[in-house]
């Protein structure tokens, strides 16, 4: 699936609503396959934290660079977590690591809230939030260095609040270039799968970026576990 939907992000679609619903048809085939799993804003329940972990693909095979920021849409047509959120090509690290993907021992899904059915293939427009219980912590993002080549930055590093040492590798899903606070939510288990969220109201996040930062050097406990939205 997450193959499939990468090479899906390298198209143009002439109208922005036709992101998931293009998608319906392979995604009802596919779905055939999945007993007893629901889909839900181009992602499938039984896995959507490994879903959570796309990000902005900044260079080809070739190592050409491509689009350097996704853009946001005209109008918003699915929640900030879903990769139908956004405009531009994005990937899934985690396809490249060896052995299986497994969540953090901290993360837990505890329910999803949408406005749509599950397993609604072609709705054009989804809104809602995952309810979930992790660690979070306040960061600080630092840009990295621009690219030689298109004077773009690519990825950047994190900092605990009150801090001055930068570790990590976030990808902004926007602004890269810009030095901002933000949460960080421990996401999976490998090097510390991460995403880089805004708070717009009280536990209640919007997703910004995505990335990873080794927890074993840089230690958890400015870290809370805490019951959020991310919408």
């Amino acid at each position: 699936w997450y193959t499939i939907v990468e090479e899906f992000s390298e198209r143009s679609l002439t109208f922005g609503d036709d992101k998931l619903p293009a998608l319906a048809g392979v995604a009802s085939r596919f779905g055939s396959t999945k007993i007893g799993n629901s889909y839900i804003a181009g992602l499938w329940a039984d896995e959507i934290l490994k879903g959570l972990l796309w990000r902005a693909r900044t260079s080809g095979p070739s190592g050409k660079e491509i689009s350097p920021h996704l853009r946001l849409p005209a109008k918003p047509r699915a929640p900030s977590w879903s990769w139908a959120s956004i405009e531009g090509e994005i990937l899934f690290p985690m396809r490249a690591g060896k052995g299986p993907w497994q969540p953090h021992a901290s993360i837990q899904l505890l329910r999803i809230d949408m406005n749509v059915a599950m397993n609604d293939f072609a709705a054009p427009n989804v809104e809602g939030a995952l309810m979930l219980r992790g660690l979070i912590a306040k960061m600080r993002y630092a840009p990295g260095n621009r690219s030689k080549r298109s004077d773009a930055v690519h990825e950047g590093s994190l900092a605990f609040e009150g801090e001055t040492r930068y570790g990590g590798t976030i990808t902004m899903d926007r602004d890269r270039a810009v030095a901002r606070d933000c949460w960080a939510l421990v996401v999976g288990q490998r090097h510390t799968d991460i995403l880089s969220l805004e708070e717009v109201d009280h536990n209640k996040f919007k997703r910004i970026g995505c990335g990873s930062r080794d927890l074993k050097l840089h230690g958890d406990n400015s870290f809370s576990l805490t019951d959020i939205s991310l919408i």
